[in-house]
């Protein structure tokens, strides 16, 4: 009886834990680069572009204040959230101050 209780709390641990752990992320420059993948400093560098790309849904994509100019649209293709210091503190913008249009392209549930 007891193997038998212990095989099956082995197993319910097992079965609770997430596939994979989640990773929240970091922006740390603002720099419009897209190299396929967030590295921390001083491997390399994480733009807010690298972050949307490289994160899974449920995790937070935190942008430090700045002014992060983008050079085309963001695409947010997935569930994310992502999380800045304050709407005057954490601007995102077109590089050309001369372009029109939207900023992102949002086709998932976007958080902010």
């Amino acid at each position: 009886m007891r193997v038998a209780s212990a095989v099956l709390v082995t197993a319910f641990a097992v079965l609770a834990l997430p596939a994979s752990a989640l990773a929240d992320v970091t922006v740390n420059t603002t720099a419009d680069t897209f190299d396929a993948g967030c590295e921390a400093p001083p491997v390399g560098d994480c733009s807010l572009r690298d972050a949307l790309d490289d994160t899974q849904p449920g995790e937070v994509i935190t942008v430090p204040a700045g002014t992060y100019n983008v050079s085309e649209e963001l695409d947010v293709l997935q569930d994310q959230t992502i999380r800045g210091a304050g709407a005057r503190a954490t601007i995102i913008r077109y590089a050309n101050a001369t372009t029109d249009g939207r900023v992102m392209n949002i086709s998932a549930d976007l958080t902010m």
